[in-house]
């Protein structure tokens, strides 16, 4: 079984935890994961993007998290990580999944 994040809340900001395991990751861990991984699969800067995400609830309780980053000429890039079986959707410009990761994945990037 795979160890599945869960967000909640703290003074701090969010706060990623593995149920699982004593680990924990913090929201910006998984945020400069995300956009850095998109900006490797495209060859775009980081710093030449506009950046934005959602919270998505179910529930009154955060399910997920929708990852946008604006590239040049208003290009749209979207992961959408989905916190029940841990993982992470990307999308490329036109709409279609490019790439998924599995918690395991993430681990070895993020643990």
């Amino acid at each position: 079984m795979l160890p599945i994040l869960t967000c909640r809340y703290s003074r701090l900001g969010l706060v990623v935890v593995r149920n699982f395991m004593s680990t924990r990751y913090s929201f910006d861990d998984l945020k400069t994961f995300v956009y850095n991984k998109i900006c490797g699969d495209h060859k775009l800067l980081l710093e030449a993007c506009v950046t934005s995400e959602k919270f998505l609830r179910r529930n009154n309780s955060v399910c997920g998290i929708m990852f946008h980053l604006r590239g040049p000429r208003k290009t749209l890039f979207t992961a959408v990580w989905e916190g029940d079986q841990n993982r992470i959707f990307f999308y490329g410009t036109n709409g279609a999944r490019y790439r998924e990761l599995h918690g395991f994945e993430l681990d070895a990037h993020l643990g």
